[in-house]
């Protein structure tokens, strides 16, 4: 039988250069645990006679992650994030998503924190801290 829940999603993220290998991400948020958008894969014009004109562009995946206040997968972050203003470089990622709903795995590559925050807004509750990571690729495989 099939299924669409994302409770049994799998997300690991390494970090070679900060010793950060295999990293099971935890703690994800109540209705947000991560999301992509929309990539443009062609890019089209209309020349003066009417005539479409296509070809494929190469971009970005842009995947926002979310995390409750509590989560220990917070640590991992905000240690990528301090390395980042420390040294004054970037530091690459890698992930694996696996999806057994689906029985999809996503394999992630190249990918950079955009945005982030290193404290939860405290509301009523603090509130889940959401993150934008940019990879340089996304590719889909069955299993």
């Amino acid at each position: 039988m099939s299924s669409i829940t994302s409770a049994d999603a799998i997300f690991i993220l390494t970090v070679p250069e900060l010793g950060i290998i295999g990293h099971r991400l935890q703690g994800f948020s109540v209705d947000d645990a991560f999301s992509t958008d929309n990539k443009i894969y062609a890019e089209t014009q209309v020349g003066v006679d009417g005539k479409l004109s296509a070809g494929y562009t190469p971009t970005k995946t842009t995947q926002q992650l979310t995390l409750q206040a509590d989560s220990e997968s917070r640590k991992i972050m905000n240690a990528i994030l301090e390395a980042m203003e420390t040294t004054k470089r970037i530091y690459y990622m890698s992930g694996t998503i696996t999806l057994p709903a689906t029985s999809e795995s996503f394999t992630l590559t190249k990918g950079v924190i955009a945005s982030g925050k290193k404290a939860p807004d405290a509301k009523k509750l603090l509130e889940p801290i959401q993150y934008t990571i940019d990879w340089e690729s996304m590719r889909v495989s069955a299993f």
